[in-house]
């Protein structure tokens, strides 16, 4: 089971706020035209989609959830409206879709939308009514248990059931983007099974699927660190690792005081040839944690490498009284040796440091792990609702 956050709908169920009633959907049929356009690109079948959402009375809505859903194969877009009411999707393809318009307190609504690239559509303005009682909730109540009955799945270690649940939620109840990210999950648990009985095409297949589930959601709420980890770990198992070490790097945006994901980006670093940098991530590490054992295996090697011998030696052991029990250990105490070795000859020598890495041949980074990970325990702070946009 992933160590990312699985949304609970236990809040959902006992919160009044999300007390949920039955959905009333409307179509949106008069449309104030006046400020969405849709703009195209030339040499590109792409488009611009971009609006305004009010309500009756002329007043911005913000914090809406747009969802652009194809009509046949395509990517699903998502935004959300500023305080100004306005909202973008930008270099949308070409092709029929339906945009979905939710906001909790007024009503859900929908509309269809064709374009090509010869399409000019008028500006329009969308113009929600806003709903009380029964129509002021999003999901019924009625369907919390079935969304708790997928999250006990996929903590039960069984995604693909999980899947089907979740899925079924996004086919019905297409604004609720967060829900991608509980799918998302459910893809990189049945990559991991068939990784483990050697599916490398079909396990990359998932991994591709679950990051479009995450792109979805970080769309709609750009700064969701879950859906950000959970983006880096994808684009690590993919080899995508410059693009892992920018997801990473946006996370510690919001998060700069988790070692893990410190020690995680350093991980990246090391992978991308930048050791400068893996240095000062596995050190913020061990300042936010001090016994955060496996920074120090690491930030010894990138001394060793680097040439400062002692320092290395000095984390090295530190790392084998912190974890002598490590999986490490026995590859940390070979470099222990090899370290104390250099260093005798770099002390002997009357040109301290002068070819002793040629001497001793070819030295490559140690790799304790096949890959690095992107998982956080503290991803479970980010969210306190299942059901919500």
């Amino acid at each position: 089971m992933s160590t990312h956050t699985v949304f609970s709908a236990t809040v959902l169920v006992v919160s009044s706020l999300y007390t949920l009633m039955q959905m009333k959907v409307s179509f949106l049929i008069t449309i104030a035209l006046a400020a969405a356009t849709f703009s195209s690109f030339q040499d590109e079948a792409l488009v611009s989609v971009r609006g305004v959402v009010r309500d009756a009375e002329d007043a911005a809505i913000a914090e809406a959830t747009l969802v652009l859903v194809p009509e046949e194969d395509g990517r699903i877009r998502a935004a959300g409206s500023d305080e100004n009411g306005f909202f973008q999707m930008p270099d949308v393809e070409t092709g029929q879709y339906v945009l979905w318009i939710a906001v909790e307190g007024f009503e859900v609504q929908k509309r269809r939308l064709v374009s090509n690239q010869d399409t000019q559509l008028e500006p329009m303005e969308i113009v929600l009514e806003r709903a009380s009682g029964s129509e002021a909730s999003l999901v019924p109540s009625s369907e919390a248990d079935r969304f708790n009955e997928a999250t006990i799945q996929l903590q039960a270690g069984k995604p693909a059931l999980a899947l089907e649940i979740f899925q079924s939620f996004l086919d019905t109840y297409p604004y609720l983007v967060r829900v991608h990210y509980n799918v998302g999950l459910c893809k990189v648990e049945l990559a991991d099974g068939a990784r483990f009985v050697g599916k490398w095409e079909k396990a990359e297949e998932l991994e591709l699927a679950a990051q479009e589930h995450f792109r979805v959601v970080l769309e709609r709420y750009p700064r969701f660190t879950g859906a950000l980890e959970a983006t880096a770990s994808c684009l690590i198992r993919l080899g995508r690792m410059a693009e892992a070490a920018e997801a990473l790097a946006e996370v510690l945006e919001i998060e700069p005081e988790d070692p893990q994901l410190w020690y995680n980006y350093g991980e990246v670093r090391i992978y991308l040839g930048d050791l400068p940098g893996a240095a000062e991530a596995f050190k913020r590490t061990i300042m936010l944690d001090n016994g955060f054992a496996d920074a120090y295996a690491k930030l010894g090697a990138v001394f060793m490498n680097q040439g400062n011998y002692n320092q290395a030696i000095e984390l090295f052991e530190k790392f084998l009284r912190l974890d002598p029990e490590s999986n490490m250990a026995p590859y940390t105490k070979e470099l222990l040796q090899e370290c104390n070795e250099l260093l005798r000859k770099q002390q002997d020598n009357s040109n301290p440091g002068a070819g002793l890495l040629q001497e001793a041949g070819p030295w490559e980074f140690p790799v304790w792990d096949s890959a690095p990970t992107s998982s956080s325990t503290s991803s479970s702070n980010f969210m306190s609702t299942a059901m919500t946009m």
